[in-house]
C-alpha cells in the first residue's frame, strides 16, 4: 500500500521537477490527482476488504457456535425422544398393570360377594335350623311340663289316696286291736 503510493509519488515528483511548461505541470497535477484517487480507492477497498474479512470471521464464528448449539439441541431432542419412548412404554406397562389389578379386584370382589352370600345363606340355614330345634325343644319342654303337671296331679291324687288308705289302714289296725266288731262296722 505505501510502496504503491510512494512509487507514484516519486514518479510525479520526477515529472514535476523536470522543468517544462505550465501545461505539462497541469497534466502532472491531473495525473497526481488521479493517482491519489486510485490510492484512496485502493485504501478504501482494502479497508472494506478487511472489514468484510472481519465480518466473515464473525459470521464464521457465529455459524460455528450456532452449529454447535444445533448439534447440542439435536442431541437433546434425540434424548428427549428416547425418554418419551421410554415413558410411553412405561406408561403402557403401568396401564396394563392397573387393568390387571382392576380385573383382579373385580374377581376378588365377586369371590368375596359369593362367599358372603354363601356365609349369609349358611347362617340363615343354621339360624332356621337352630330356631326349628328351639321350637322342637320348647315343644318337648312344654310336653314334659304337661307330663310333669299330670304326674304331679297324679302324685297329688295318689298322695291323697295314699293318705286316705293310710288313715283307713290305721283305722283298721286300731279297730282290730280295739275290739272286734267296731272296725268292720266302720268300713261299711
Amino acid at each position: 500500500m505505501s510502496s504503491f503510493g510512494d512509487g507514484f509519488g516519486n514518479f510525479s515528483n520526477n515529472r514535476m521537477g523536470g522543468g517544462g511548461g505550465g501545461r505539462r505541470g497541469f497534466r502532472e497535477d491531473e495525473i497526481d490527482e488521479k493517482v491519489n484517487k486510485v490510492i484512496s480507492e485502493k485504501e478504501s477497498a482494502l479497508a472494506e476488504r478487511d472489514l468484510a474479512l472481519e465480518d466473515l470471521r464473525n459470521v464464521e464464528t457465529a455459524f460455528s457456535e450456532l452449529h454447535k448449539r444445533y448439534e447440542r439441541a439435536k442431541t437433546v431432542m434425540d434424548n428427549l425422544k428416547q425418554n418419551e419412548e421410554l415413558l410411553k412404554a412405561r406408561d403402557a406397562q403401568l396401564v396394563n398393570k392397573v387393568e390387571m389389578k382392576d380385573q383382579q379386584l373385580v374377581k376378588l370382589r365377586e369371590e368375596v360377594t359369593q362367599k358372603l352370600e354363601q356365609m349369609y345363606s349358611d347362617y340363615e340355614k343354621k339360624a332356621q335350623s337352630i330356631e326349628a330345634e328351639n321350637t322342637r325343644l320348647r315343644a318337648q319342654i312344654r310336653k314334659s311340663e304337661m307330663k310333669i303337671s299330670t304326674l304331679e296331679s297324679d302324685l297329688e291324687q295318689k298322695t291323697k289316696e295314699n293318705a286316705q288308705l293310710h288313715v283307713l289302714c290305721d283305722d283298721l289296725i286300731n279297730g282290730s286291736s280295739g275290739g272286734g266288731g267296731g272296725g268292720t262296722g266302720r268300713l261299711s
